[in-house]
C-alpha cells in the first residue's frame, strides 16, 4: 500500500507524529514475521527509547504523539497489541483506550498502559476497564517487551517475537571473534557474583589482562594476525580456569576474569599463573611468529567489604594500566595503588632501621624486604619508583647487581645506594654498571633522606 502520512489520514497533525511509516512491500511478506504495535505517547525520550527496543525484539512499531492520531490510527490500522502512556493531553490513557474500544465495536487487541509508578487504585482502574495490565516506565522497557511478548494471542507470532529475542540475546552474550561471553554479560556476572557474595559473606576477585603494545601487533602485522593473537589468549585463558570462574572479552583486546570465592592472595596468585601460561603460548605461525607479553590487574573484594560490582572494575583496569606502565609482562593487584610514590628499601636490618623510619615521614609509600629474592619480586610486581638498597645489609656484589639490574629492565626508577663508607670499587661499580642516582651515607642524617626523596621523586 501507499507510504501513510498524516495528510492522507486527513489528520490536522503534521507528518512528524508518525516515527514509523508503512509502505509497500516488494514481496508479500510472512504474516507470523510481522507484529505491529501501536505506541501512543507524548513523551518522546520514552517513544525513542522503546521504539527502538521494541524493533529490535521484532515487533514493527507505529508511534503516535496524540489522542486523536492514536484513534485514527487504531480505527485504519490492525495492530497486535497496544501501549498507552496514561499521561494524555485529552484524556488518561485508560480513557483513551475505552474509546477505541468503543469505535473498534468492543474489540481491541491486548493493551498495557503506562504510568510513572505502580497504583493500586489506577491497577484496579485498569482491570475495570479491560486493560492486560500497567506497566511502570521505571521497570525497564526488557520488562515492557517481556509482558507484551506473553500478551500476543496469535502464537505463531509470539513464537516469532521469542526467537527474535533469544537470537539477539545469544549476539549479545557471545563475542563473534573469540567465542567467549561477551561484555554486556560479563557485567551482568559480574553484578550477579558481587551480590552473591556480599549476600553469601564470601570473597570475589576480578582480572583484566591486556596483550601489551597490542597496537604495534595491529601496525606491525596487521588486524587479522591481531586477531588470531586474541583468540589464542583466550583459549589459553579458558583452559586455566575452573567451571566457575568466567572469562569475558571486554573491550576491543582486554580480558576481564571473575573469579568467585577467590581473596586478594589467591587472585593473584591465579594472575601469576595465567602470566606465565600466556608467556609459553606459541602466537603466530612457524614463519611468523608473534612474541607477546601480557599485563595482568589485580582487584579484590574481600569477605565484609562490599566493594561495588563497578568499583572492583575499575579497580582492576587501573591495576592494568599500572602494570603496562611498569613496562608490561607482569601482575600488579590494586593494593599496591595508593597514589603517592613507592619506595623500596633494601634491607631493612636493625642497623638500618633509620633508612625506614625517616623515610615514612615524607609523603611517600614504603614498602621493606628483608632479601635481595624479595627485592627481586617486589621490583617486577609493584610500580616502585625509587630503590634504597644498604650495602652493609645484603653486601656491596648484591646492591650492585640488584641495581644493575633494575637499571636495564626499569630505568624509570631512581636508583641510590646507601653505605657506612664508599670504598673505590664499589664507588666505580655503583656509578658505571649501576648508574645510581645518589649515594646516602650511612647511619642516615635526619634531613638527609627527605631532601634525595624530595630530590628524585617529588621536584
Amino acid at each position: 500500500m501507499k507510504t501513510r502520512n498524516a495528510e492522507d489520514r486527513g489528520c490536522t497533525e503534521t507528518a512528524w507524529c508518525l516515527d514509523y511509516l508503512y509502505t509497500e512491500p516488494e514481496s508479500e511478506p510472512d504474516p507470523s514475521a510481522v507484529v505491529p504495535v501501536l505506541l501512543l505517547s507524548s513523551d518522546s525520550g520514552f517513544v525513542n527509547h522503546a521504539r527502538r527496543s521494541l524493533s529490535r525484539a521484532g515487533f514493527t512499531v507505529v508511534a503516535a504523539r496524540s489522542s486523536a492520531e492514536g484513534l485514527q490510527l487504531a480505527a485504519e490500522l490492525r495492530f497486535d497489541g497496544l501501549v498507552i502512556d496514561y499521561e494524555q493531553q485529552s484524556c488518561d490513557g485508560i480513557g483513551l483506550f475505552e474509546e477505541i474500544k468503543a469505535q473498534n465495536g468492543g474489540e481491541t487487541p491486548p493493551c498495557l498502559v503506562l504510568g510513572e509508578r505502580e497504583c493500586g487504585a489506577l491497577a484496579s482502574r485498569c482491570r475495570g476497564a479491560g486493560v492486560a495490565g500497567l506497566h511502570a516506565k521505571s521497570d525497564g522497557v526488557e520488562k515492557l517487551i517481556a509482558r507484551l511478548t506473553r500478551l500476543l494471542t496469535d502464537q505463531a507470532k509470539r513464537g516469532t517475537i521469542e526467537q527474535t529475542i533469544g537470537r539477539r540475546e545469544q549476539d549479545w552474550n557471545v563475542d563473534s571473534l573469540t567465542g567467549l561471553p561477551s561484555e554486556i554479560y560479563f557485567g551482568r556476572r559480574l553484578l550477579g557474583e558481587s551480590m552473591t557474595a556480599a549476600e553469601d559473606r564470601s570473597a570475589v576477585s576480578l582480572l583484566m589482562i591486556v596483550p601489551d603494545r597490542f597496537s604495534r601487533i595491529v601496525e606491525r602485522l596487521g588486524r587479522c594476525a591481531a586477531d588470531n593473537v586474541l583468540c589464542e589468549t583466550a583459549r589459553t585463558i579458558q583452559g586455566e580456569l575452573r567451571s566457575r570462574d568466567c572469562v569475558a572479552r571486554y573491550g576491543d583486546h582486554t580480558f576481564a576474569v571473575i573469579l568467585p570465592g577467590a581473596d586478594s592472595d589467591g587472585a593473584v596468585a591465579v594472575g601469576r599463573r595465567l602470566r606465565l601460561a600466556l608467556s609459553e603460548t606459541e602466537f603466530g605461525t612457524l614463519e611468523q611468529p608473534i612474541a607477546a607479553t601480557f599485563s595482568i590487574g589485580v582487584a579484590s573484594a574481600d569477605i565484609g567489604s562490599g566493594i561495588p560490582a563497578d568499583d572492583l572494575c575499575s579497580q582492576a583496569l587501573r591495576a592494568c594500566v599500572g602494570a603496562q606502565s611498569m613496562g608490561g609482562g607482569r601482575v600488579l593487584a590494586d593494593a599496591a595503588l595508593t597514589g603517592r610514590p613507592l619506595v623500596l628499601v633494601v634491607s631493612p636490618t636493625a642497623a638500618d632501621a633509620d633508612l625506614v623510619t625517616e623515610l615514612t615521614a615524607c609523603p611517600v609509600e614504603v614498602r621493606a624486604t628483608e632479601t635481595l629474592a624479595e627485592a627481586w619480586s617486589a621490583l617486577k610486581e609493584l610500580p616502585v619508583k625509587m630503590i634504597v638498597v644498604s650495602s652493609s645489609s645484603v653486601g656491596a656484589d648484591g646492591a650492585t647487581e640488584l641495581l644493575a639490574w633494575s637499571r636495564e629492565r626499569l630505568p624509570t626508577v631512581k636508583r641510590v645506594l646507601a653505605a657506612e663508607r664508599v670504598e673505590l670499587g664499589l664507588s666505580l661499580a655503583a656509578i658505571n654498571r649501576a648508574g645510581i642516582d645518589h649515594f646516602l651515607s650511612l647511619p642516615v642524617d635526619g634531613a638527609t633522606l627527605p631532601a634525595i626523596t624530595e630530590e628524585l621523586l617529588l621536584s
